[in-house]
């Protein structure tokens, strides 16, 4: 695979920073598998990283350029960070004769990972892609290809928890070592589980009767149902997603994007209630977990999923895994957000 070089955003001032600055900031963190420059970096300040909505995001506030450093052995760093208004951008390349690590934000919530084995190594290749709303991307391989889609971080980690474990969680910790993705994922996982055993149900008909509302000929009552969509919390943004925008008026489409951003926005970095209060109402969650390897989530799941469709699913969760499959593959036609 070729490999990228980074470059400055045309426009953009770019600062220069003491290289002893940052590599002075701990002996354990230059220890990192990400290397030196970019550990050290991450331990300023002005830079973080952020899931948000279940998407990885950028906070930037200074703009900073890097020359190329080789470390021991043959070892080479390339870092640029650049921060422009409101958005920031990154480009980070770490070679060493065991592999190749890439990090492109080329906005602060468009990313591109990548981790290349050379030579003799034996673990396949990663890639996570994510591209404004645009449902994120796990590939992994070359040897034996796959790639695993999803519409978030979160339902990804739910949708594939194995192979997340294994090659997702990994290459985001080089932008932040201390998230703990497969805990939050367990504790999301539980929290819905809990919450539908419990019997609650999302109010999926009041919703659509205020979705209605929004194109009410009356200012007042267009008003009062944005109003009241936005009281219902961050669970009613998952039902607003899968909305048909062709159904909607001007209007319509308008108020409903206004909400889906603030109610996403606003909620702050993800944090599990939160997680699970968004996705709850989401029914490619629960066909996702109709692949559990436990046999009362997949009960469960079953029983969510066709409450939220309206009506029974055809799905056995006692069956052998083979039919289970078959039956699940039946489904997806019918379930929004698949």
């Amino acid at each position: 695979m070729a490999a990228w070089t980074p470059t400055a955003a045309r426009g953009t001032v770019i600062a220069a920073v003491l290289l002893g600055t940052i590599l002075g900031q701990s002996a354990a963190a230059q220890e990192l598998p990400q290397g030196t420059l970019l550990a050290g970096v991450l331990r300023q300040p002005w830079i973080r990283f952020e899931i948000i909505s279940g998407r990885v995001v950028l906070r930037a506030m200074r703009p900073v350029q890097i020359p190329p450093r080789s470390g021991p052995g043959t070892r080479r760093e390339l870092l640029t960070i650049r921060a422009t208004g409101g958005d920031s951008a990154m480009d980070y390349e770490l070679t060493t004769p065991e592999e190749q690590i890439s990090i492109r934000f080329s906005s602060a919530d468009r990313v591109e990972i990548r981790r290349v084995p050379k030579g003799d190594a034996k673990s396949p290749s990663v890639e996570f892609r994510q591209a404004g709303t645009a449902p994120v991307s796990l590939k992994i391989g070359p040897p034996n290809p796959r790639e695993y889609r999803a519409a978030s971080l979160w339902h990804l980690l739910l949708a594939e928890p194995a192979e997340c474990r294994k090659s997702l969680v990994p290459l985001l910790g080089l932008l932040q070592p201390k998230w703990d993705l497969v805990k939050t994922g367990d504790e999301v996982r539980a929290i819905l589980l809990r919450t539908a055993d419990g019997g609650r149900l999302p109010d999926q008909k009041r919703w659509a009767e205020w979705v209605a509302q929004l194109g009410d000929s009356q200012f007042a009552k267009r008003e009062a149902a944005d109003r009241q969509l936005r009281e219902a919390g961050r669970g009613v943004v998952a039902y607003l997603q899968q909305l048909d925008p062709g159904r909607l008026d001007v209007e319509q489409q308008y108020r409903v994007h206004r909400i889906i951003q603030a109610l996403t926005v606003a909620s702050g970095e993800d944090a599990p209630e939160q997680i699970a209060s968004w996705l709850f109402s989401d029914p490619a969650v629960w066909l996702a977990m109709l692949s559990s390897e436990t046999e009362s989530t997949r009960k469960t799941a079953a029983r969510q999923l066709g409450a939220l469709v309206g009506k029974p699913i055809d799905f056995d969760p006692a069956a052998d895994a083979p039919t289970r499959q078959k039956q699940i593959e039946a489904l997806r036609p019918r379930i929004p957000g698949k």
